[in-house]
């Protein structure tokens, strides 16, 4: 899939290819902008097999002369990741002068109340219904059988934070979409927002209730119930047949693992095991919770 069209001459003149698309570094392929914030040899090898790409690195590359700079346009930066974001910036400034179709793609038998709005590359399934207000931004992928309550918005900016060479907070471009299974349930007024550069996930068979927030790059797994108003922040992972309460919230990059439940209004800053039950501001098991109450309460004053 093509997000964009760039000419990497517009940036230095001794190269002459294009660019289509972001990838990163766990899976880098050709004509592609990616970054890698460290050094290692195996990032060295998998950058190999890629060529026709803009590939930014930290300066600890500069002494390896492994890589073919004839295959690729090689920067190299002490701050990486907000390299690639600024140029990132200039290639979508641009592309927006290059691709003004939008690129739409519904199935048959759906309901799509009228004032809907999408952005581009949006894949719809069959059989679903998206209520009044939606907005469906870039890079989305809808199965069959969903459901969208309105006002919720697919695929929006969030929060990715970073610092440049100077120390001046950024936020990270969104464009790597969302990606919602068969047979999901979205409630009012829920911001589904977009991974960075690879998808946030939703498997099927998932509900998420309304005001609910999904942050970027989030992967929940399948039959799966976020409750009303929960917050799920970034780069967090949900097994499968998992239970998030009401108003909890789920701190960044932790793992909740399958068969697993939050009580509602918990706050989760450490990673969840298969089957457990926590409860709690910091979240801990559930039993641990009853008996920090239990002594709580009998040592109280009246």
């Amino acid at each position: 899939m093509k997000n964009f069209i760039y000419n990497v001459n517009k940036i230095n003149e001794n190269y002459n290819f294009e660019i289509y698309n972001v990838s990163t570094i766990k899976n880098p392929y050709n004509n592609t902008i990616l970054f890698s914030k460290y050094f290692s040899e195996e990032i060295l090898n998998k950058l190999t097999s890629i060529e026709n790409s803009i590939i930014i690195l930290n300066e600890d590359y500069l002494s390896k002369n492994i890589l073919d700079k004839n295959k690729n346009l090689m920067i190299f930066s002490k701050n990486p990741r907000a390299e690639f974001y600024r140029i990132l910036k200039l290639i979508l400034k641009e592309n927006k002068k290059i691709i003004k179709e939008k690129k739409v793609k519904i199935g048959k038998d759906n309901i799509i109340d009228k004032t809907v709005i999408f952005g581009n590359n949006v894949e719809i399934g069959n059989n679903c219904v998206i209520e009044a207000g939606v907005k469906i931004r870039n890079n989305t992928k809808i199965g069959n059988n969903c459901y969208i309550g309105e006002n919720t918005i697919i695929s929006g900016e969030g929060i990715g934070v970073g610092f440049d060479e100077n120390g001046i907070r950024y936020n990270s471009l969104h464009i790597g979409g969302v990606t919602i299974g068969d047979n999901v349930e979205i409630g009012p007024l829920c911001n589904i927002v977009s991974g960075r550069l690879e998808p946030t996930v939703i498997k099927d068979n998932v509900i998420i209730g309304g005001s609910a927030y999904v942050a970027h790059d989030v992967i929940i797994g399948k039959n799966t119930l976020i409750n009303v108003r929960a917050v799920i922040c970034g780069k967090v992972i949900i097994g499968d047949n998992v239970e998030i309460g009401p108003n909890a919230t789920v701190s960044d990059n932790l793992i909740i693992k399958d068969n697993s439940k939050v009580s509602l209004g918990s706050t989760v800053v450490s990673k969840v095991k298969s089957g457990e039950t926590v409860t709690g501001n910091f979240a801990v098991p559930h039993n641990k919770f009853l008996k920090i109450m239990k002594f709580l309460l009998l040592n109280s004053e009246e």
